[in-house]
């Protein structure tokens, strides 16, 4: 991963990493592209700024690491300067994001509820 990676990356326990590769493939995604939905959608939204999910401030537990991997390199820097703004940092935001995602599994939510509604 060079400096000039558009890659977002945030580190899970290996349950944690477990259960969102889990999600990921129940949608039909790898992780790396479910990570990438939810750092677009976080921008969009920003939900982990209105204080509804906590970031997490202390040492993460680095067993299974996440990445999202944009193919646009604007929004490594939007997220960038997004974290920054959270002051946390990007690991951190990402990783929040994911965990999010675990507790909520938003995606698949909306995909079931679309398929029931078909």
């Amino acid at each position: 991963m060079g400096s000039g990676s558009n890659e977002i990356g945030g580190w899970l326990s290996k349950a944690d990493g477990e259960r969102f590769q889990a999600l990921a493939l129940e949608v039909g995604l790898d992780e790396s592209a479910l990570a990438t939905i939810l750092v677009v959608r976080e921008l969009k939204v920003r939900f982990l700024a209105s204080g509804c999910f906590e970031l997490t401030r202390s040492k993460p537990v680095k067993e299974k690491r996440i990445t999202a991997r944009p193919k646009r390199a604007e929004l490594k820097v939007q997220f960038r300067e997004y974290s920054k703004a959270l002051g946390s940092s990007m690991d951190a935001t990402a990783a929040a994001l994911f965990r999010k995602e675990i507790a909520e599994n938003w995606l698949g939510n909306i995909i079931g509820a679309h398929r029931e509604s078909t």
